[in-house]
């Protein structure tokens, strides 16, 4: 009995003693995880603010001084127009740059710089139109025209071309691709580039009075006065038209003819009627 009652004491002790130890390991464990995830944190933190500090600087290439400003020979604007010098910045990120703006916006850019005469910022800006928007016509057919005022024609026909095969019903771009096979002398192929525009919107004075330049420039000048006539019929105070039709009238030899578009011009355009009478007039 004696020995059973010195027993029950010492197990209490044993249990009380592992209660404590318990407790004190847990505190120390949960210590050391705090410590722990804290520190790992504070690396996360750092780490973070790093990566949003080099997000906040600009693409090597566009603003790479110390004021923000562009670089000597960098690009000025979104639309990548060459100031002179080196371009830093790869293709694919300057594509991914501009593909944000939108076939308007592009568009309006262009018109700007077409209105400023600036046919190198136009090209540039035209060949970035193309790169950051493919699939887009405007931009295929802003190219030609870009092309076109820097006298270079087959590029010209090409950009039409692509515009033409993205959009086959793309009015313009028949009409110009006609005038710059007529003005590399391939007079079949502006026919029936213009026929194309006229097919389109047969109401297209401008594209009728093409028309029969081109045929007067092959010769053809029966076909020629009929195109002529009827660029006249939808607009009858076209004075350019007149002018081409007499001119179509003087190389088929019916001079009567002549002399009625001459009155008729001198009611439209007085300045024009003049240069009509020297050149094909007086003329004989």
């Amino acid at each position: 009995m004696t020995h059973e009652h010195i027993g029950v004491p010492r197990i209490l002790v044993f249990i009380v003693l592992y209660i404590v130890l318990s407790t004190f390991f847990n505190q120390v464990i949960k210590t050391t995880i705090a410590r722990s995830v804290e520190a790992s944190i504070s690396q996360v933190s750092t780490t973070s603010t790093s990566v949003s500090a080099m997000g906040s600087s600009a693409p090597a290439g566009l603003f790479d001084d110390a004021q923000g400003q562009p670089a000597a020979g960098e690009y000025d604007d979104v639309f990548g127009v060459n100031t002179g010098g080196p371009k830093k910045q790869s293709i694919t990120s300057e594509i991914a740059t501009e593909q944000k703006y939108t076939s308007v916006e592009w568009l309006n850019k262009a018109i700007e710089l077409e209105g400023k005469n600036d046919s190198f910022g136009l090209l540039n800006h035209a060949l970035s139109w193309t790169k950051a928007l493919p699939g887009d016509a405007k931009a295929w057919y802003n190219l030609g025209i870009a092309y076109g005022k820097s006298d270079q024609l087959l590029k010209a026909i090409e950009a039409y071309q692509q515009a033409i095969r993205i959009n086959p019903e793309y009015t313009n771009a028949w009409y110009n691709l006609g005038i710059a096979y007529d003005d590399s002398n391939q007079f079949p192929k502006a026919i029936e580039a213009y026929q194309q525009a006229i097919r389109i919107n047969p109401q297209d004075a401008d594209a009728w009075n093409a028309l029969g330049i081109a045929y007067d420039d092959s010769n053809q000048f029966p076909k020629a006065i009929e195109a002529l006539q009827q660029a006249i019929r939808i607009n009858l105070q076209d004075a350019n038209a007149w002018y081409n039709l007499g001119v179509a009238y003087k190389n088929s030899g019916q001079t009567s003819q002549v002399m009625d578009v001459y009155k008729h011009l001198k009611s439209l355009d007085p300045a024009k009627a003049d240069d009509f009478f020297n050149n094909f007039v007086m003329l004989k």
